[in-house]
């Protein structure tokens, strides 16, 4: 099956999961599916550094050697320089989006470095203190595992940052009971009980989500007073398992080939309606 018409199964189910904040139907696997988006992910993170990246640099590499050829023409050269720049420019946005995307550090040094690159990002873009009490030595964890996590992290820090009003993010990570648990506080002003159940949220559904499909739970209590805190607890076990069984590929398979053939359907339908129509526009010229 194409991979444009598995792309097209993943982004049916997730949104019509994000939309209702309900299973999904006919028994096809969320985590499974979830795990093929950030695959995704992955791939366009490195189609984005590796080719526009480097074309890019090619860019102003030749723009460089304009310059030295041209070393008496001031104008010629002012305007390489303000071209130049733009590409600069170009290129962190390049970068910034990519590592967006997906963190390259996740696959190469694992979760809690990137975690730690993560908050010292997050400290200097936003000027919120971020304090991170860490367990040692770090659980072993699967990379598409790691992945999720991180997204519950990304997620719940941008909500303190948009919405919380805080002055200061505490983040706790240690593994007891034969879990690892994460717990991430702010000091802002909380946020209203009903929305951390209400399915509208879409930020706080879909980390409850990321968690569930790693065999975590996540937990979210508020205070006016003292603020938010999130919590994710995963079992050990479930931290180095691997999402990509052999069952989890059969059931997406037919997933995409039911797609294709309701793709089919309505294509035939088009033709059906195209023949009609132009049925009638002859009918009416006599």
């Amino acid at each position: 099956m194409s991979k444009q018409i598995a792309t097209k199964s993943i982004r049916l189910t997730t949104s019509r999961r994000s939309a209702k904040g309900t299973r999904v139907r006919n028994g096809i696997p969320y985590s499974y599916l979830h795990y093929l988006l950030e695959a995704e992910k992955v791939q366009l993170s490195r189609d984005l550094h590796d080719g526009f990246g480097q074309e890019l640099t090619i860019l102003k590499m030749g723009l460089a050697e304009i310059m030295r050829a041209n070393r008496s023409n001031h104008r010629l050269r002012a305007q390489c320089r303000k071209l130049s720049s733009l590409v600069d420019n170009l290129i962190e946005n390049v970068r910034r989006v990519s590592t967006d995307l997906y963190p390259s550090l996740l696959g190469e040094d694992g979760l809690f470095p990137t975690l730690e690159w993560y908050f010292g990002r997050f400290e200097r873009q936003t000027g919120l203190r971020c304090r991170w009490r860490r367990t040692k030595p770090e659980p072993e964890t699967q990379t598409d595992k790691a992945t999720q996590i991180f997204r519950i992290v990304q997620e719940a820090l941008t909500n303190v940052a948009r919405h919380a009003q805080a002055k200061a993010i505490e983040v706790d990570t240690a593994v007891r009971n034969g879990e690892f648990i994460l717990a991430i506080r702010d000091d802002g002003k909380g946020i209203d009980r009903e929305k951390i159940t209400d399915y509208r949220s879409i930020g706080l559904v879909n980390m409850k989500e990321r968690a569930r499909i790693i065999g975590g739970r996540l937990d979210i209590s508020a205070s006016h007073s003292q603020g938010t805190v999130v919590r994710l607890a995963i079992p050990l076990r479930h931290c180095s398992a691997v999402f990509g069984t052999s069952q989890n590929q059969e059931i997406v398979q037919k997933l995409n080939e039911a797609l294709a053939e309701q793709l089919r359907l309505i294509t035939h339908g088009k033709a059906i309606h195209e023949e009609i129509r132009s049925l009638k526009r002859e009918s009416a010229k006599k």
